[in-house]
């Protein structure tokens, strides 16, 4: 495992003191708790509070919204594997070892993920199909569909990666603790969140709605497997 090649993108808007704060934490925990060698790629707009943190550092004077940063990131990573982190999600240790042993057990792995630890709802180290978009594992080539402005790019790819004839999967073995009401609240209005949500759904029920499979379903109804 230790000759993993992998590469972390975490995508930072902040707008208010204290999210720097919540940042600098988040890679700090992620620093201390990954055993095996990473690249910490950070993308940010507005500021460049955390620039420090960073093994490599992207920088957008001006807002180009959440999907386009992360293709920006994704577009220049090197490495053969990519995790998408958010800035509000604590890692634990063995976090990484967890996501590629999906890939190790299943052959037609596409997208390794780990459970929340409000989600745990698993045996123990038992790796089941299912999806959970806080921190997620692939393999680099992957990228989101920039007609999403957030809401619903990550299910999309997931319905591609099974398109493609793969699937995914999440390993209960360790968990994460993502404090997703902690930073959403403070980044748009709750009515423009609404309008960005149904906007996503309808357009991936447009995109994917011929899909015959239970995964489709699951997140055509705003469900988590």
């Amino acid at each position: 495992m230790n000759q993993v090649n992998t590469t972390v993108v975490l995508p930072v808007w902040h707008v208010e003191p204290w999210q720097q704060h919540l940042t600098t934490a988040v890679v700090q925990i992620l620093r201390a708790a990954t055993q095996v060698p990473f690249e910490l790629v950070i993308v940010e707009t507005r500021s460049r509070d955390v620039e420090a943190l960073a093994d490599r550092y992207l920088h957008f004077a001006e807002p180009i919204g959440l999907v386009k940063k992360l293709n920006v990131a994704l577009r220049t990573v090197a490495s053969e594997w990519v995790v998408c982190l958010s800035n509000d999600v604590f890692v634990r240790p063995g976090w990484l070892e967890a996501l590629h042993a999906c890939f190790i057990t299943y052959p037609d792995c596409g997208y390794a993920c780990l459970g929340g630890s409000e989600l745990k709802h698993a045996p123990e180290a038992k790796i089941v199909e299912g999806f959970y978009h806080a921190v997620t594992l692939m393999r680099h080539g992957w990228c989101y569909d920039e007609d999403f402005d957030g809401w619903f790019a990550d299910a999309d790819l997931l319905m591609r990666v099974y398109r493609s004839g793969q699937r995914a999967y999440r390993n209960h073995a360790v968990v994460v603790d993502h404090l997703g009401s902690a930073t959403y609240r403070t980044l748009h209005a709750l009515e423009e969140r609404k309008e960005l949500y149904d906007r996503g759904l309808e357009l991936l029920k447009k995109k994917h709605g011929d899909s015959p499979l239970l995964v489709y379903r699951i997140l055509s109804e705003g469900l988590v497997l």
